[in-house]
């Protein structure tokens, strides 16, 4: 294992998202969340989105739909290359008073296994990953 401090960094991914969000639209980009897409139409130049909303036309799609990107995909008639197999992490958490004896980002030395600690930006420390087979896209919330 060892220690990166020198090339990762601990983030708040909802106001990652919201700095994003803010740019895109001082760009002229519409967020529509919440929004399912139904069926994409090709126009050419244009593609329409047909949603649970109404219907959206527009010149570019990003389709961050996570665990149902290649469905969408689908709709706009592309076939990803790639299939989604649903997994799920599970952590643990370390104790407050043992929070101390991690002051870093600790990873494996292989890219993606083996356990890792991570401060997160609360200073809470998650141990993990253990990487679960889900059965299902989602759970219930």
């Amino acid at each position: 294992m060892y220690l990166n401090e020198s090339h990762a960094g601990i983030v708040d991914y909802g106001q990652v998202c919201q700095k994003y969000a803010e740019i895109a639209k001082e760009q002229g980009a519409e967020l529509c969340l919440n929004t399912k897409v139904e069926k994409i139409v090709d126009k050419g130049s244009t593609q329409v989105l047909e949603t649970n909303r109404g219907s959206f036309q527009t010149r570019w799609i990003v389709n961050c739909a996570g665990l149902y990107s290649e469905r969408v995909a689908k709709l706009g008639k592309v076939d990803p290359e790639a299939k989604i197999v649903p997994f799920r992490g599970e952590y643990y958490e370390l104790i407050p008073e043992k929070r101390d004896l991690v002051k870093g980002l600790i990873y494996p030395d292989f890219p993606f296994l083996g356990v890792h600690f991570t401060r997160t930006i609360d200073g809470s420390i998650h141990a993990g990953l253990n990487a679960v087979l889900s059965l299902k896209r989602e759970l219930k919330k």
